[in-house]
């Protein structure tokens, strides 16, 4: 039998390349479902600083744009994740504004070219990344440990934000894997 860390990297493959397989239209109808779910959910409602993370849209990974510009309408101080390349798993938390200056990192996802820096004990709400997903909350993501590492820091609020064809049955989980306080796919929200 494949070690944990082989069976992740195979579920990871397939999942990727589900997603992949996506048309447009069903990608942006999906995203917006997944949207207009985690808005409906109370800890949403009551976050005041969000940290979400910049969707590589060409990678197929659930929009967050629109998110991003309903927090920042409504008030909410809004934090967007940074790697740091070279110092290990480590994200900043960059705050993030309406006159914010992008770039795209050397892995594609969009990211502040600058901003105030964040404690991660002041996160109420984190809205992550998921490549593949079990009903029991278990998150795969792209097996480079960085949100592992960052959820050690934060007593937040966990959101995954996945589509529906990508929920497997078992995800292997291991120690410092730790599970989310909801799932949110376009047909339903895993964990209420």
């Amino acid at each position: 039998m494949p070690d944990i860390q082989e069976q992740k990297q195979q579920i990871r493959r397939q999942a990727l390349q589900l997603r992949n397989s996506l048309d447009t239209e069903t990608y942006l109808a999906g995203s917006l479902k997944i949207e207009q779910r985690l808005l409906e959910l109370d800890e949403v409602k009551s976050a005041k600083v969000v940290h979400i993370y910049s969707a590589m849209e060409n990678r197929f990974e659930v929009r967050t744009a629109g998110l991003i510009q309903h927090f920042l309408d409504t008030g909410k101080t809004v934090v967007v994740p940074v790697m740091e390349f070279g110092t290990g798993r480590t994200l900043k938390h960059t705050k993030v504004g309406p006159d914010t200056k992008w770039h795209t990192n050397k892995w594609g996802v969009k990211e502040p070219e600058k901003g105030e820096e964040v404690d991660p004990a002041e996160i109420d709400l984190v809205i992550l990344p998921v490549v593949a997903a079990d009903e029991k909350r278990n998150r795969i993501g792209y097996g480079k440990g960085y949100y592992d590492t960052f959820l050690e820091e934060t007593d937040a609020f966990r959101a995954g934000l996945v589509f529906e064809i990508n929920i497997v049955k078992s995800v292997p989980a291991e120690t410092h894997d730790k599970v989310l306080d909801v799932l949110i796919t376009e047909k339903r929200i895993i964990g209420r």
